[in-house]
């Protein structure tokens, strides 16, 4: 399902490349959550540039494979999708507090990613990784890290870009829907 994933997206990339209304068409508008909810889970699928997509497609690369074994193929589309859109749901929520303009587009697959992140501490909290690709530490601390920078990263998303809000939601998200499975199979 994860190469499925990939596939998708690059594909939606490559149609992006070529028509850049593709993210006003199907971007998540946190004002127009009640009249297109399908922004929810198309924004999903939709990248900034280059290195936007790069990094998330890394990540469900390396993995992808490991929460899919654990989980199985429906499970984890199930996990990436409600990851994808609570993040836009809190995304959503921090626009409407005011912190960012409701008429902010939110995209990318980040949210979703950021679920997997969440599964990966909750099945395999000791496997080691590199922050910032240098510095290895275990998952467990790195999802500290993790949390901490995205909870501050919500305060300065009007100077960054950086949709701070979907990927704290989406770890959650994805933290929470995993420990559902592993109680309700382990």
């Amino acid at each position: 399902m994860y190469q499925n994933l990939i596939i998708i997206n690059l594909l939606v990339f490559i149609i992006e490349i070529f028509d850049r209304q593709f993210i006003y068409l199907f971007g998540f508008i946190p004002e127009y959550l009640f009249i297109e909810p399908w922004r929810l889970v198309t924004s999903i699928f939709l990248h900034a540039n280059f290195f936007h997509i790069f990094l998330n497609m890394f990540v469900l690369y390396n993995i992808g494979p490991l929460i899919e074994r654990r989980i199985g193929s429906i499970e984890f589309l199930k996990l990436y999708l409600i990851s994808g859109i609570v993040g836009n749901i809190l995304f959503g929520l921090v626009a409407y507090s005011g912190i960012i303009p409701t008429n902010t587009i939110g995209i990318g697959a980040s949210g979703a990613i950021a679920g997997l992140l969440g599964a990966a501490f909750l099945f395999y909290p000791y496997l080691n990784i590199l922050f910032l690709f240098i510095i290895p530490m275990p998952m467990y601390v790195f999802f500290f890290f993790y949390i901490l920078i995205e909870f501050a990263g919500i305060f300065t998303m009007n100077y960054t870009g950086i949709g701070s809000a979907a990927h704290l939601g989406g770890v959650i998200a994805g933290y929470f829907y995993s420990k559902y499975l592993y109680d309700k199979y382990w």
